[in-house]
């Protein structure tokens, strides 16, 4: 199971999306076809007593299949959202339908009774390709945005002129019927195969070294998040984006007129060092929240080189979450501050037979008036050891035979006292 969403109605019950699925074989190498089974849903957790807060979302009370991936078709719903419009108590999901061949779709789903049925899914990403990672936020009068990661110029995006970019699309009439989808801002994104030197998008040790000799998971989906400001009427849109050196941050834009028209891309937070990447925004009591992924404090440091690399490829603990916020709508930045007490390195060889890293794409920001809480992957608890064949990437863990440990599976409880897959959620309330 992944891509955990909840979101709540305001009478105390909690709605839960997310997905499911069996790879083909083990490390999801099942031949070209990719034979996933598994489904999107949606659970429903009601309060056990209404009006007791403290009961709220504790008491299960359905799931429904949204969609199911096609068996020997290369299909895979993945890469979900969820919201819940408080006005109406409507329920909306989008997720991202991955094909074989072909080009990738956006697909949408509404409840307008409380989560007992879902409407059949509505592709809303007609025209463009590479569609993933949707992003739902609710406007003043009930109007439903969703932006997500696309391109033009086909699936392999091989036409004359195609560019990448933060698709989106609008409903007026409670997600019924969307407008036609549309690039709003292309960009370069920011994405780790920018490191591999051929094109893989995370490297470790053999097989899955690189020319380059960095080690790095994967992050390659730099598609936007969005917030709505309905205090001052606008939509934020923020993305990770490649810089002409090299170097990764955090770009945003913004609308007032429902996605009519946008503003000029601008840095939210810029910084002469470091990577940044994962944004995730939130909107409350007339404040935009951002936080992120920042390699700032990376002493090895370069443009080319991957987050938490020196130039040698031996890794270190360098990550850290930050957070800015703006009070106008997100026309603004205050200067942003590090979320995070202690540093974390991101390419810990966990997976994949404990030769390459995994470090997902698992950060979020809530709000509730001046209560925010941000929650993000940490490895600060993971115990490395050296590798006795003498790799210095620095990236190994203990227990692995590689570095004169025993533990040959993470299917059973050798690694439990050892610490090497000690990968963790850490989470900070943080005070405006």
């Amino acid at each position: 199971a992944g891509d955990p969403m909840m979101a709540w109605d305001g009478q105390g019950n909690l709605f839960y999306m997310g997905n499911n699925f069996n790879r083909g074989t083990e490390n999801g190498v099942s031949g070209g076809t990719r034979d996933n089974t598994g489904d999107i849903w949606v659970a429903t957790y009601a309060p056990v007593s209404p009006g007791d807060h403290a009961t709220d979302g504790s008491r299960y009370v359905r799931t429904v299949i949204l969609a199911q991936n096609t068996f020997g078709k290369g299909n895979f719903n993945d890469k979900t959202d969820l919201a819940v419009d408080p006005a109406t108590g409507n329920i909306y999901a989008a997720w991202s339908d991955f094909h074989g061949s072909g080009c990738n779709e956006i697909l949408f789903s509404r409840s307008t009774d409380h989560g007992v049925t879902f409407s059949a899914p509505l592709k809303i990403s007609s025209g463009i390709c590479g569609n993933q990672g949707p992003s739902i936020v609710i406007g003043p009068a009930g109007q439903v945005y969703i932006g997500w990661q696309a391109n033009t110029g086909g699936a392999l995006e091989k036409a004359p002129g195609a560019v990448d970019g933060a698709a989106f699309v609008s409903s007026t009439d409670f997600g019924q019927t969307f407008s036609k989808a549309r690039i709003v801002v292309s960009y370069a994104p920011f994405t780790s195969d920018q490191f591999s030197g051929n094109g893989a998008r995370e490297c470790g040790d053999a097989p899955f070294n690189c020319p380059t000799g960095f080690t790095f998971p994967r992050f390659d989906l730099a598609g936007p998040y969005l917030a709505a400001d309905n205090a001052h009427g606008t939509v934020v849109m923020a993305f990770q984006v490649a810089q002409p050196s090299g170097q990764g941050q955090i770009e945003y834009v913004l609308t007032a007129n429902g996605g009519s028209s946008w503003s000029a891309p601008a840095l939210l937070a810029p910084s002469p060092t470091g990577h940044q990447f994962f944004p995730w925004l939130v909107a409350s009591g007339g404040r935009v929240s951002a936080i992120w992924y920042d390699s700032r404090g990376d002493v090895n440091y370069a443009p080319t080189r991957a987050p938490c690399n020196s130039a040698s490829g031996h890794t270190s603990a360098c990550l850290n979450v930050r957070y800015a916020e703006s009070a106008d709508g997100g026309k603004t930045w205050g200067t942003s501050i590090q979320v995070t007490d202690t540093p974390t390195n991101l390419n810990y060889e966990q997976f994949g037979g404990r030769l390459v890293p995994f470090f997902g794409d698992y950060i979020t920001v809530a709000a509730q008036g001046d209560t925010i809480g941000a929650v993000w992957t940490d490895q600060r608890n993971t115990v490395g050891a050296p590798d006795a064949s003498a790799d210095n990437d620095g990236a190994d863990v203990a227990g692995d035979p590689e570095t004169g440990g025993t533990c040959t599976s993470s299917l059973n409880a050798c690694f439990d006292g050892t610490g090497g897959l000690d990968q963790n959620i850490y989470s900070a309330a943080i005070t405006p």
